[in-house]
């Protein structure tokens, strides 16, 4: 349950975010899938901590910078200039 792994609410979280961005134009499929590609590859640093049955603090700890650093580039991809589609800028 996402009370038992915060990591799934954060991806969850993330995934939303990232879905709202293309809904709103201010991602470009370009940066949606490098933003989605980031959070498949915190999945997979998740999945290779959880292989021997415990994830260290150090694990931890590298999975929480991982997942602070996804969300500064959503957040970044998302405020930059760059949009989707065609927009009149006057």
């Amino acid at each position: 349950s996402a009370a038992e792994n915060p990591t799934a609410t954060s991806q969850a979280n993330e995934a939303a975010r990232i879905r709202a961005g293309i809904r709103d134009g201010s991602l470009t499929r370009r940066e949606a899938a490098g933003l989605e590609a980031e959070q498949r590859r915190i999945q997979q640093l998740e999945s290779r901590a959880k292989a021997d049955g415990h994830i260290s603090r150090s694990e931890h700890d590298q999975i929480r910078r991982a997942q602070q650093n996804a969300s500064r580039h959503i957040y970044q991809e998302r405020h930059d200039s760059e949009r989707r589609g065609w927009r009149r800028w006057w």
